[in-house]
């Protein structure tokens, strides 16, 4: 496949007597470094769609996804593939308006009742008590726009 790919074509040619800057063959594949060259074909999209949804876990955004494959593979543009893939994948949770990309989930086990509130992955435990104190107070109607919190010591054995 590489004697008729446009990306590595020359570099696999010129790989017959020995390593070519970073790149050597072995065994009729060709390497950069450690990581195996994939010529141009649907092998791309195989792969990113793999290190985006595959194993255990799963979606990753761009970046756990280029990281991922950077590892094991190599071809020109593989940013633009895995945008392009991530972009269209349908089981990723799109952002809000706002930016957020997930969702805190609170139940209540008193009334059994569940709370759905948009967050940052990134948020810390800090920012999702006060979303989920916001949110708990909003559906109380005890919050209006001059309510204060006060975050005392007194409330921090509290389960």
């Amino acid at each position: 496949m590489y004697v008729t790919d446009s990306d590595f074509f020359d570099i696999y040619n010129s790989c017959h007597k020995g390593a070519i800057d970073k790149f050597f063959k072995h065994e009729r594949y060709l390497f950069q470094e450690s990581k195996l060259c994939v010529p141009s074909c649907s092998m791309h999209e195989l792969l990113v769609r793999e290190a985006h949804s595959g194993g255990l876990m799963g979606h990753f955004g761009v970046a756990k996804t280029l990281e991922i494959l950077i590892k094991y593979f190599y071809w020109p543009k593989m940013k633009v593939d895995v945008e392009r893939v991530c972009s269209r994948c349908i089981k990723c949770l799109p952002r809000t308006k706002n930016g957020r990309d997930s969702i805190f989930v609170v139940v209540d086990r008193f009334s059994k009742m569940a709370h759905f509130i948009p967050c940052h992955k990134t948020d810390d435990a800090t920012t999702l008590q006060i979303c989920s104190l916001k949110k708990l107070c909003a559906c109380m109607g005890w919050l209006n726009r001059s309510s204060e919190y006060d975050y005392d010591t007194t409330f921090a054995h509290c389960s």
